[in-house]
């Protein structure tokens, strides 16, 4: 619901599928996985074109649920590859298309992924399309110490 005003800009909507379906509970911290998807829609939208579908698919395998959120857009450059992860880096495509932006997100993603023990990792095709996966291990989030929270 809080992403429908940007996705209605631009004339787009996202698609959920599962496999198995229903998905195996998980325990997790819900305002920290809705940071990472949050952020991955968002960079969906912003850099797909107007009218093109957002392809969001959970797949269980083995003992791990595997996120996939893709998009028909931009893409990214190949010479970008081993920087997208990068804190302040946005490849010049992404500037070029949305000049705002922190180069923040994707960085909080990887480390938000990484400290709960799952992976992170992207495909891409410049001028075409971009899929980021992220991974949750079925028996849940690893725990945090400490009493930080991120609010959404």
């Amino acid at each position: 619901d809080s992403l429908k005003p940007i996705l209605r800009a631009k004339s787009q909507e996202v698609t959920v599928t599962s496999n198995p379906s229903p998905l195996p509970l998980v325990p997790l911290d819900k305002s920290i996985i809705w940071q990472v998807i949050q952020n991955l829609l968002t960079n969906a939208n912003r850099y797909s074109l107007a009218k093109t579908p957002i392809q969001v698919s959970i797949t269980q395998k083995g003992q791990e649920l595997e996120f996939a959120v893709s998009n028909a857009g931009i893409g990214i450059p190949k010479k970008y590859y081993n920087r997208i992860f990068e804190k302040f880096f946005r490849a010049e495509n992404a500037i070029k298309s949305v000049p705002e932006g922190s180069g923040l997100g994707l960085a909080l993603v990887k480390s938000l992924v990484l400290g709960w023990g799952g992976k992170v990792w992207f495909e891409s095709e410049e001028g075409k399309n971009t899929t980021f996966y992220f991974t949750i291990p079925i028996a849940g989030m690893k725990p945090q110490s400490g009493e930080v929270k991120l609010a959404v």
